[in-house]
């Protein structure tokens, strides 16, 4: 059983157990500043409203996840898998999103002030009104992404991928 650290870091049966102890949802789970052991399966999970600011996360198995209205501020997503998630009004401000697999991925309304999308894979995903003032989007791969009333700002990085 870990205990969140580097040195003993949660499982799925942790995140499991945690959910289970909170009236069995997530909402209002606050697991800030924890560590998820690395490739961490919660796919199809229902993480709604939980908060994991400055969680470290890489390479996560989110895939499907619904994550709507969560917090993730500062949080290390870099490599997640987040393909189809429901990402709805979630705060990802300052994430680390580089290498991030959000394919098909609802963000309406999501919060991504100053994360670093570099090289993350947002084809098909649906970014209407998301909030990328400042956003590192260099390289980022955006094919076929919907970019409806997103917001932008000077400082927003936009180089085209290779």
């Amino acid at each position: 059983m870990g205990n969140g650290t580097r040195e003993s870091p949660y499982t799925r049966e942790d995140v499991l157990r945690l959910i289970e102890q909170n009236g069995s949802q997530a909402e209002g789970l606050d697991l800030s500043g924890k560590h998820f052991a690395r490739g961490i399966d919660l796919r199809r999970f229902n993480l709604r409203g939980i908060i994991l600011k400055k969680a470290v996360l890489e390479g996560a198995h989110l895939e499907e996840a619904d994550l709507w209205v969560a917090h993730l501020e500062r949080s290390n997503l870099r490599e997640a898998r987040l393909e189809k998630a429901v990402l709805r009004s979630n705060h990802l401000e300052g994430a680390d999103l580089r290498h991030a697999h959000l394919e098909q991925a609802i963000l309406w309304g999501a919060h991504l002030q100053k994360a670093d999308l570099r090289d993350a894979h947002l084809e098909r995903a649906d970014l209407w009104r998301a909030h990328l003032d400042e956003a590192k989007l260099d390289s980022v791969h955006l094919e076929g992404a919907i970019l409806k009333d997103a917001t932008f700002s000077p400082g927003t990085g936009l180089e085209p991928a290779d």
